[in-house]
């Protein structure tokens, strides 16, 4: 816990086969995937992609109006368009005040992207709702990891994901899960390629096989084996030079070596799998399995596409004997010896020629170049199609493939590009993988409407304590519902009452600082004394305030027998040779029962790996150590299994004296452990009022070495006290960032005289010590770090200015980005709200005479903390007066003010406190669908986009402050800093109805229409699109053509909405849905983009026909004309090509010989337009004839 038809035919597929702190791991064998579980990966994916996707479509509207391509076992797999973007973009950045507006090139973006959507359904738990479920949702979560991962988003021959977006889920259509989104192959895949020809050069087969095995030697560096190696799952992308570029897709058989703990059954495509995948995998054995479908791959390459097991196999035989012909062929160690090209170029010549499709003409230079291709394949087989796994070798196929397509035999010169690094192995359980990681700070950076749902589904699970944790969080702060302090308080309660560490350490601080009682029947103190032993920092913290002589006495027992942080490494049980930590305190202890000499140096006494000196350092046995020094002549700086010195064990358990009397002996303060640490680090340990912290470390240093900018290299935590949020965890950095991390003053202000630098990152995306001083809201370390930065620039530039020494707009940043209640409680308790004000106020001060920006240079303060719905950081900064005439400044994406982020989250109480304040209510916002900068949404609109349809009281409060419940005939534009100036054409933009209704927000709809919005409201802009006249709520839910609409169109039908749609031409529901996309554009900068048809899903049209046609059925209906030449909808129908319709108003009882006021009749029509089409035309005829 830390604090994914007519007209042209679309483009082959290009993702899709063919059909054929955290919590500790949770037990391998005992993990069952939960919908919770792509909260972790959503939160890596906002850092990892880098390509740009216009906002509007990563909405759920431009996933359900997506082009289906195919639907697999665990994925629905679709393709949208991207419109033309603007060439140009201006940006805002404020400086603390003053506004400049730079303009700079748009970013780049892709013609087509792929969506691939979950096909999962949930248990109201979470859970899958069937063990189909379980699998599908297993293999979402692989690819999402996989694709997540940053060696393989850079990766040439692995499909790139290029952004996540939000679909709606099939089950619960008001919610919306994480769709992938993955780049388009404007080639197919490479069946697709090889199959339609024409017949790919020798050099070019090559170098898919090289592609091909590059990008599986990537994945297996990461622990990655794919699975599913096969022609149907490379997708080939154009290329200026190469001509093509093999990239592996679909992960979903995928399996992560490190994450499995037996045998494993793969799954995958029988025919192209290795002969031991029919029965279980050794783990550390999966990734030959692929190797092995390399070679299959590589030989169908050769045989331009073919399946390779036909020049074994007789053609007649049926598909299942087939398939068991294969896997015999396979077990008998047959394929290799089958491989050799002299056994297979004979038959092979015989099928092309019997086809007309002769291998080549017979010139020798093509003759020389046919043996060489040969010989490069039979050297790739011997080390991929052997029966025997461990004679496989990838290595050596990568190396084979690059001396062969840099060979001088070849005809020509291909470019093969600088050789791919492969970084080490991944930790894949550190980024949760099979791991069920619960975070109520990853759930704040949800969408809302997101929020909801997951919170929702923690509302339905009991089984898990620290899951409880976070929902009282996400109660205490409001994330997915209102907030409500009593409820989340009673669940810490209910948590603690079962057991949970966590809640028990934390029980007195939550309620204190919510200003309530803890329930007479928990026992605190005793709560706060078990987890302080444990290792528990806050706890110990708390119970200073509560019993001082108790705490003092957990201090004493943590440092000789807990090694000073709660561990369990002294315990008796943890020792070897009948050693105890008392016994070897003891005066007495005899070391000849170790050994003697180096046998007696080299003892370990431990589990945990240390030989005597560490663990007598560690225990405090002060006696022993001296002896061990002066009567053994004892390596001081000896390591033990974790790299650690005496030293360092020493300065963990806060022994002061010992650190002396190791210092008196040379012993060295640089040696870092295996983890990073170093004794400098541990200055924390120390009993200030007993030991001079500031001459320990000073002699550290000059007598020991010790570096005071030695980095820890990953989070460290030793004690008993699970460490699931990061107040518990020793974070990686610098002792300095320790020391501000564990808010100490004192030390700080040593190290800082020592030279620590604080602003020295542990990784570029990490933050430096200033940075946690600012996030954290240690004010007092934060203020002697910026006033040594100050002194320091101001002796180093002479004077001239020191402001610049570091960037305030990250402080500032940093510091309001932290300021969610619940985080705040867990690091301050009771003083929480004060430690933010004094950090603020810190901030302020020192930036009275400077310009500054945040992290998002559009952004105000204010609008910072609304935007992420942290209440008290902008009631702080209000009572500042902190930059608040910025109040109803429009910022960030979808430049919405201040209240504007308070409506879009539901937060009523900042919503009163912003209006109380003189924050107006009617000020616009951009509409993610619109590029143009314009400002057209009220408030109203940001409501329903976010799909809220349970505390519906703010909406009562909007309109009775005079908002008006249709959408403004006004707009405002992009550099206008007041609302509205720019007059647009009456009701261009959708409805705060129309939106409700997309979003399956009924109840929001439904009252939406008691204050008088009108569902017939006739506009020419919805969602992506724009219509070429305006229409009511049903056309534009039957031109958008949304997959999962069908809730929100039987909603509009239920309503007795209007027969005609759009009045212009007289068009009735039944004309539009015969004629779209016809005249339909994008919405975007500088004109539309023609919805093509090639882009148009024409059966969830035909589905829509459907629905339609069961409420409008009669002849009246049926046979209304419209005013595009008198013509009906099945007119309409027949002359833009729609098939389906033509059969559902035929069904319906449709007239066919009516005509149009041309004197045409349907069938005359079809026959006059589409008879270039005879596909098209017999289609339609088949229902007219």
């Amino acid at each position: 816990m830390s604090s994914d038809r007519p007209g042209s035919p679309p483009p082959p597929t290009s993702s899709e086969p063919a059909p054929a702190c955290s919590n500790p791991i949770v037990g391998l064998e005992s993990y069952v995937p939960n919908v919770l579980d792509l909260v972790y990966p959503i939160s890596r994916a906002k850092d990892g992609v880098q390509v740009y996707i216009p906002p509007a479509f990563l909405r759920d509207e431009a996933v359900d109006s997506s082009l289906l391509l195919g639907q697999g076992a665990s994925f629905t797999v679709t393709r949208q368009r991207l419109p033309r973007g603007p060439t140009h973009e201006a940006g805002r950045k404020d400086m603390g005040g003053i506004i400049m507006m730079p303009t700079s090139l748009a970013p780049p973006r892709p013609r087509y992207v792929v969506y691939k959507s979950a096909r999962v359904s949930f248990q109201p738990n979470g859970d899958p709702a069937t063990p189909r479920d379980g699998r599908a949702l297993q293999s979402v979560l692989t690819e999402l990891h996989a694709l997540l991962h940053p060696p393989l988003l850079a990766h040439p021959n692995i499909i790139s994901l290029l952004s996540l977006a939000w679909g709606s889920h099939h089950q619960h259509l008001v919610h919306r899960l994480p769709v992938l989104v993955v780049e388009y192959g404007d080639c197919g895949t490479l069946a697709d390629v090889q199959l339609r020809g024409p017949r790919l050069s020798n050099r070019l087969k090559l170098h898919l096989c090289l592609g091909i095995a590059r990008g599986l030697e990537v994945l297996h560096a990461h622990g990655i084996v794919h699975g599913d190696v096969k022609p149907d799952n490379i997708i080939m992308f154009s290329h200026p030079e190469n001509q093509f570029v093999p990239k592996l897709a679909d992960f979903g058989f995928s399996v992560i070596e490190s994450a499995q703990s037996c045998d494993v059954m793969m799954g995958g495509t029988r025919l192209w799998r290795a002969p031991e995948a029919v029965s279980p995998v050794p783990a550390s054995r999966l990734s030959l399995t692929d190797v092995y479908s390399l070679g299959l791959v590589a030989w169908s390459i050769a045989i331009d596409g073919q399946d390779p097991f036909i020049l074994m196999l007789a053609d007649s035989l049926p598909e299942h004997e087939r398939f068991a012909a294969t896997e015999e062929v396979k077990s008998n160690d047959q394929v290799l010896a089958m491989s050799k090209s002299e056994s297979w170029m004979v038959a092979w010549s015989m099928r092309n020629q019997a086809s007309n499709q002769p291998l080549a003409s017979p010139s020798i230079s093509l003759h020389l170049d046919q043996h060489a291709f040969l010989e490069h394949l039979d050297a790739v087989f011997s080390h991929t199609l052997t029966r025997d796994p461990d004679d496989r070798h990838l290595p050596a196929v990568v190396g084979l493939l690059e001396a062969a397509v840099e060979s001088p035999t070849e005809a020509g010169e291909l470019r093969v590009g600088t050789r791919w690094t492969l970084p080490q192995s991944t930790d894949w359980s550190r980024l949760g993988f099979k791991a069920h990681v619960y975070s109520w700070q990853k759930i704040r950076d949800l969408e809302p409407g997101v929020q909801t749902f997951v919170v929702n589904t923690l509302f339905h699970r009991d089984d898990d304590a620290a899951l409880h944790f976070t929902l009282a969080a996400c109660l205490i702060n409001g994330y997915g519902v209102p907030a409500d302090v009593d409820r989340g308080l009673e669940i810490v309660a209910q948590a603690a009452r079962r057991g949970d560490p966590v809640s028990r350490a934390y029980l007195h601080r939550i309620f204190a600082a919510c200003h309530r009682e803890v329930p007479a029947e928990l026992p605190v103190e005793e709560y706060l004394e078990s987890q302080a032993i444990y290792g528990s920092r806050t706890a110990l913290l708390d119970l200073k305030v509560l019993n001082p002589d108790k705490a003092k006495r957990i201090e004493h027992v943590l440092r000789p027998c807990l090694g000073g942080v709660g561990s369990a490494w002294y315990h008796d049980d943890s020792w070897l040779h009948g050693l105890t930590q008392s016994v070897v305190a003891m005066q007495s202890f005899s070391l000849d029962s170790l050994g003697t000499g180096t046998q007696l140096q080299l003892a370990v006494v431990n589990k945990r790996g240390d030989h005597l000196i560490h663990a007598a350092a560690a225990v405090g046995a002060h006696d022993l150590v001296e002896r061990l020094l002066n009567e053994k002549s004892w390596d001081v700086n000896q390591t033990n299994a974790e790299g650690e010195t005496a030293l360092l064990c020493a300065c963990r358990s806060g022994h002061g004296a010992i650190v002396q009397l190791l210092l008196d002996a040379g012993a060295s303060a640089s040696l870092q452990s295996v983890a990073g640490e170093s004794p400098l680090h541990w200055l924390l340990s120390f009993d200030q009022e007993v030991v001079d912290v500031e001459a320990l470390a000073k002699d550290l240093v000059e007598r020991g070495g010790a570096s005071v900018n030695a980095s820890t290299r990953r989070p460290i935590s030793h004690s008993v006290f699970p460490s699931l949020i990061d107040v518990d965890v020793r974070l990686p950095g610098t002792p300095l960032l320790w020391a501000v991390h564990g808010n100490q003053p004192a030390i700080v202000s040593c190290l800082l005289a020592l030279g620590s630098d604080p602003n020295r990152r542990f990784q570029q995306a990490g933050l430096s010590p200033i940075e946690w001083a600012a996030a954290l809201h240690h004010s007092e370390c934060l203020a002697l770090i910026m006033t040594h930065l100050e002194q320091w620039a101001l002796g180093v530039s002479g004077g001239q200015e020191f402001r610049f020494a570091f960037s305030y707009g990250r402080l500032i940043g940093h510091a309001v980005h932290t300021s969610d209640k619940f985080s705040m409680i867990l690091r301050h308790g009771a003083s929480y709200l004060g430690q933010l004000k004094a950090t603020l106020a810190l901030l302020q001060e020192k930036t009275k005479t400077v310009l500054f920006a945040l992290d998002h240079h559009t952004e105000t303060l204010l609008h910072l903390a609304a935007r992420e719905a942290h209440d008290d950081a902008c009631r702080v900064i209000l009572d500042l007066e902190w930059l608040v005439e910025d109040m109803d400044q429009p910022a960030g994406r979808g430049s919405r003010t201040p209240l504007l982020e308070s409506v879009r989250w539901n937060r009523r109480d900042l919503f009163g406190l912003l209006v109380q304040r003189g924050a107006r209510v009617d000020h616009l916002s951009e509409s993610p669908y619109d590029e143009t900068g314009e400002r057209t949404w009220s408030a109203l609109h940001v409501f329903a986009d976010q799909a809220h349809d349970d505390d519906l009281a703010l909406v009562d409060e909007l309109v009775a402050a005079g908002l008006p419940v249709e959408s403004p005939s006004t707009a405002v534009g992009p550099s206008t800093a007041v609302a509205p100036s720019t007059a647009v054409a009456p009701m261009a933009v959708e409805t705060p109805l129309y939106l409700a209704i997309r979003r399956n927000a009924f109840r929001l709809a439904d009252r939406l229409r008691h204050h008088g919005a009108d569902a017939d409201a006739l506009v020419t802009r919805s969602a992506l699109l724009v219509s070429p006249h305006p229409l009511t709520g049903l056309g534009h839910a039957i031109a958008l053509n949304a997959r999962n609409g069908l809730p929100a169109l039987q909603y509009l039908l239920d309503l007795g909405p209007s027969f005609i749609v759009e009045p212009a031409r007289r068009l009735s529901a039944l004309h539009l849905c015969a004629l779209v996309p016809d005249g339909f554009v994008y919405a975007e900068h500088g004109g539309g983009t023609s919805l093509e048809r090639g882009d148009f899903d024409f059966e969830t049209n035909r589905m829509i026909a459907g629905e339609l046609l069961e409420r409008f059925h009669d002849a009246a209906q049926l046979h209304l004309r419209c005013l595009m030449g008198g013509k009906t909808a099945l007119h309409l129908a027949v002359e833009f090509g729609n098939a389906g319709v033509v059969e559902k108003l035929l069904r319906a009882g449709a007239d066919k010989t009516l005509t149009c006021e041309a004197g045409e009749t349907a069938e005359g029509m079809a026959r006059r337009l589409w008879g270039q089409s005879p596909d098209l035309m017999k289609r339609i005829l088949v229902w007219l004839g």
